[in-house]
């Protein structure tokens, strides 16, 4: 009888044991899900930031763009102003032209001399 009664007490032991182990292996388990978890948010939260980088740099792009066609624009503009002025002028550029023609001929001049 003393025994069995042994036996029962080791048997008894050996399932707290294994119960003991289990729940050890599971907060383990537990711990490491835990972790990936960790691992995982800090790598959405890193991704997250890259994203947020990344629309950063393409707003900063756009912007730059903007900038940039503004820049373009306003230069069109100022070379038509200039195109309107200097066809303006042209027309007094005629006549400075007839005067112009004297000068040609005393260069003519210095040129045979």
């Amino acid at each position: 009888m003393l025994l069995l009664l042994l036996l029962l007490l080791l048997l008894l032991l050996l399932l707290l044991l294994l119960l003991l182990l289990l729940l050890l292996l599971l907060l383990l388990l537990l711990l490491l899900l835990l972790l990936l978890l960790l691992l995982l948010l800090l790598l959405l939260l890193l991704l997250l930031l890259l994203l947020l980088l990344l629309l950063l740099l393409l707003l900063l792009l756009l912007l730059l763009l903007q900038l940039l066609l503004l820049l373009l624009l306003l230069l069109l503009l100022l070379l038509l102003l200039l195109l309107l002025l200097l066809h303006h002028h042209h027309h007094h550029h005629h006549h400075h032209h007839h005067h112009h023609h004297h000068h040609h001929h005393h260069h003519h001049h210095h040129h045979s001399q």
